[in-house]
């Protein structure tokens, strides 16, 4: 598990939503959830419309959208050791 973090971390991953500060990205991942769910992600909140980008070079796997309403894409690092 460290040297997965230590792996992340060099990779120099970017915030990819234009205009949001990293201080204001709450870690949600692994947070409790009704039904005894827990959340497999990190939330980046931001109004409508703003800009996305790639944090980092890979390929995307699946685009949808989630029951309440939000917006998600599923991405695979080019040597898919990382789902992002």
């Amino acid at each position: 598990m460290e040297a997965d973090i230590e792996r992340l971390r060099a990779t120099g991953l970017l915030l990819p939503v234009k205009g949001v500060p990293l201080g204001k990205v709450e870690d949600s991942f692994d947070a409790p959830r009704d039904g005894g769910r827990r959340h497999d992600a990190v939330d980046i909140l931001a109004p409508r419309g703003t800009p996305i980008f790639a944090a980092s070079t890979g390929s995307i796997v699946r685009i949808g959208t989630n029951a309440l309403g939000g917006n998600v894409i599923w991405m695979i690092d080019p040597d898919e050791h990382f789902a992002f």
